[in-house]
């Protein structure tokens, strides 16, 4: 394109099928580690691959505060939810009260 740009296109089924005949290679180590973090090989690439290792160590860090995040919303909206059936509840007793004063003023 330009000297500035290089633009290369990956099959990832054929990049993994050369990393069997070439593991130290590290563009097909951060291949094996995009596909899968999880994979088992790849917890053998971060055995020497400081870089990878990392990568790995700040995804886990991320994914964990997107948990985190997302128990702290789940419990904010449970919170939420019980003072609006409180609300409710009071709501349809106090209506309930009026209704049988209503009631009890009619005999």
């Amino acid at each position: 394109m330009t000297p500035y740009l290089q633009i290369d296109t990956i099959e990832l089924p054929k990049a993994i099928k050369e990393y069997e005949n070439n593991k130290q290679n590290a563009m097909l180590q951060w291949i094996m580690f995009l596909e899968n973090p999880k994979n088992k090989e790849v917890a053998k690439i971060m055995e020497n691959n400081e870089n990878i290792k990392e990568a790995k160590d700040e995804l886990d860090k991320i994914s964990q505060d997107d948990i985190l995040r997302r128990m702290a919303l789940k419990a904010e909206l449970e919170r939420m939810d019980q003072e609006q059936l409180l609300y409710e509840a009071k709501r349809d007793g106090r209506l309930e009260g009026k209704i049988e004063r209503q009631i009890g003023t009619e005999d």
